[in-house]
């Protein structure tokens, strides 16, 4: 059980500009973008400090694969060569994949949905320049974190921060981001639906892991 105030993890971006005035500049602000993801999960995966070939190691090993991807960038690439925005790219990219892929009953590729969303996302915080998670900002000390869905790496990124238990719109026991949880040791709730719209930050929370 954990009681602490909701820290919300990670503000909405919202897409204001679709097309680009020039394709050339937006595949260097992709490729620069995409530079900083890579790097940053890097640092995630190293800082975390854990066992060569361990099941958590590899977890986090197989997200930092999808961050290479060559599908996935070369579609974003696609479209805006088609003269999307690279932040409308992204996004196209992003709900196509989760379109087709959430149609798949395999746990296995859900949870590559679930990487590849959160990928989408820290990516566009890269190209507007902003910091991806509330890990990077001011955090009180001790807080719950809330999100619609975590990713396993992200969920890293709090430890050593008061992080004391995590809620979540999606998720499941077997989910990495859940498996991530219990080697932090950190209680953790999903599939509440809406809870982004019942919380802000600074609200108290109370988490029963086990319930």
């Amino acid at each position: 059980i954990a009681k602490a105030p909701v820290v919300l993890h990670r503000p909405k971006i919202d897409i204001t500009k679709l097309v680009s005035d020039s394709p050339e500049e937006e595949e260097i602000r992709l490729h620069g973008a995409l530079l900083e993801l890579q790097q940053s999960v890097d640092a995630m995966i190293d800082q975390a400090g854990l066992e060569e070939g361990s099941a958590h190691r590899e977890i986090l090993e197989s997200y930092r694969l999808f961050s290479q991807d060559r599908g996935w960038i070369d579609r974003i690439l696609e479209s805006i060569r088609a003269g999307l925005t690279a932040e409308a790219a992204v996004r196209k990219v992003q709900e196509e994949m989760h379109a087709r892929l959430s149609q798949i009953t395999s746990a296995y590729i859900q949870e590559r949905v679930h990487d590849l969303e959160d990928l989408s996302e820290r990516l566009l915080y890269h190209l507007q320049g902003i910091s991806p998670t509330a890990a990077q900002g001011k955090l009180p000390e001790a807080f719950i974190l809330v999100a619609n869905a975590l990713g396993p790496a992200e969920l890293l990124e709090y430890t050593g921060k008061a992080l004391k238990g995590v809620i979540l719109a999606e998720g499941s026991p077997t989910s990495h981001v859940a498996i991530i949880a219990r080697m932090m040791d950190i209680p953790m709730v999903g599939r509440i639906e809406n809870i982004l719209s019942l919380v802000t930050t600074g609200d108290p929370a109370v988490v029963q892991g086990d319930q």
